[in-house]
């Protein structure tokens, strides 16, 4: 080519590592050399964090790439993955990008619909997968504000798909509040993500717990009974144990500590949530306690979120008690159209005596308020969030609030 100078290639002395360190004179840093027992290029190198030795050249275009050592990254890593997505419905999808991330936003349609995503080219992708939050339990002597859906973050690979073997994207609702005093909520729906390589979750009482599933389990109610996993096994060190999995995510918070026996053996135990089983919530917090001052102590405690346990009903300001607010949600940094942190599955603030405006808030991260006899009514979660439902009074229209539907967040480096 005229104006750039000729260099002809060339070829690298090769051998094993027995004739590299033997047959060669091979003794100058910076010698290169291809080893034929590792198929590998290697460079003599050495540098004042390690010591003089023979290391691989990285070589591209491999199906596996071998990488050891620590592996520090001073920007992002940029996935190559292409998709196209299929929303369930127009309005429950959108994508945007920020300063960070390419983002898609995936959020409740219908109990009927899932959303589909088509990979042509594969690559590495975050995901973050909300339930629906609980609802509020309309008498506080019952319970109090509903748990925060469970949530679930992490990274994973996606490969092609085909038109019979692809991913899904379930989207959970929220729990729906009592249609009369002392009725039960209804259950909220948990979110998942589905496809090659994804396990589905069951949720039937004894199912088999599928811990490389993409599954957020639905937040509670206080007067919901909890369903749990089969028998599974885990070995450590010392010993082998048995434990069964709760599934769901945060629980809702209780009622008057005089109903507290009920609760328990409904929920299989305060603190643990086992029945004498090992195990606890791993996609949410418990919620708070009720307190127990005979009939007097009109106030039900917050719902659990899943950033923190909802708060026990034990605030007391001007010889009134006070009901728990809810726990907070989880962060996620710069995943906003903004850049800004998102807070998701916040518990449901507890229900509260009458006295002025003290209502309990809801956690950070959608969960709703509990209402205040006369003074504040409730209020639900926040839909996309996974918040729970604020815990509601005794009488029409106090019922309690909503529970926040589910949310589903897939987004990598843009």
């Amino acid at each position: 080519m005229p104006g750039r100078q000729q260099i002809p290639s060339f070829q690298l002395p090769s051998g094993t590592t027995d004739e590299r360190d033997g047959s060669y004179n091979l003794t100058t840093v910076g010698n290169i050399f291809y080893n034929t027992d590792t198929s590998n290029v290697e460079i003599l190198h050495v540098d004042p964090s390690n010591s003089l030795d023979w290391r691989d050249l990285v070589v591209n275009n491999k199906e596996q790439i071998d990488i050891s050592g620590n592996l520090t990254v001073n920007s992002f890593l940029k996935s190559p993955i292409v998709m196209t997505i299929v929303p369930a419905a127009l309005t429950a999808y959108t994508t945007y990008t920020n300063s960070f991330y390419r983002v898609h936003k995936f959020m409740y349609d219908s109990p009927f619909t899932t959303h589909e995503i088509n990979v042509t080219t594969p690559g590495w992708v975050h995901y973050i997968a909300v339930g629906g939050g609980g609802a509020g339990v309309n008498q506080y002597w019952e319970g109090g504000g509903g748990g925060g859906g469970g949530v679930i973050s992490g990274t994973r690979y996606l490969g092609v798909t085909d038109l019979t073997n692809f991913y899904e994207v379930k989207v959970g609702v929220g729990g729906e509040k009592a249609g009369s005093n002392g009725g039960t909520p209804t259950s909220a729906v948990s979110s998942w993500i589905r496809g090659p390589g994804i396990p589905t979750q069951n949720e039937t009482n004894g199912s088999t717990w599928e811990p490389s599933a993409i599954h957020a389990f639905k937040g509670s109610h206080a007067k919901e009974t909890l369903i749990f996993s089969a028998a599974t096994t885990i070995a450590t060190s010392s010993t082998v144990y048995t434990v069964y999995y709760p599934f769901i995510g945060s629980t809702g918070g209780h009622g008057k500590e005089s109903h507290r026996d009920t609760q328990d053996n409904r929920t299989g135990g305060t603190s643990s949530l086992t029945s004498g089983r090992s195990t606890g919530l791993h996609q949410g917090y418990p919620g708070g306690l009720g307190r127990y001052q005979g009939y007097t102590a009109n106030s039900s405690a917050g719902g659990g979120g899943a950033g923190g346990s909802g708060q026990n009903a034990d605030a007391m300001i001007g010889g009134y008690f006070f009901g728990g607010e809810g726990g907070p949600g989880k962060k996620f940094t710069n995943l906003g159209a903004d850049d800004e942190t998102i807070i998701l599955g916040g518990g449901g603030g507890g229900s509260s005596d009458n006295y002025g405006s003290h209502y309990r808030v809801g956690g950070a991260g959608g969960g709703g308020s509990g209402a205040v006899n006369n003074n504040q009514a409730h209020t639900s979660g926040i839909a996309d969030t996974g918040g729970g439902g604020g815990g509601g009074r005794d009488n029409a229209p106090d019922r309690g609030g909503d529970g926040g539907s589910g949310v589903v967040y897939i987004y990598y480096p843009k």
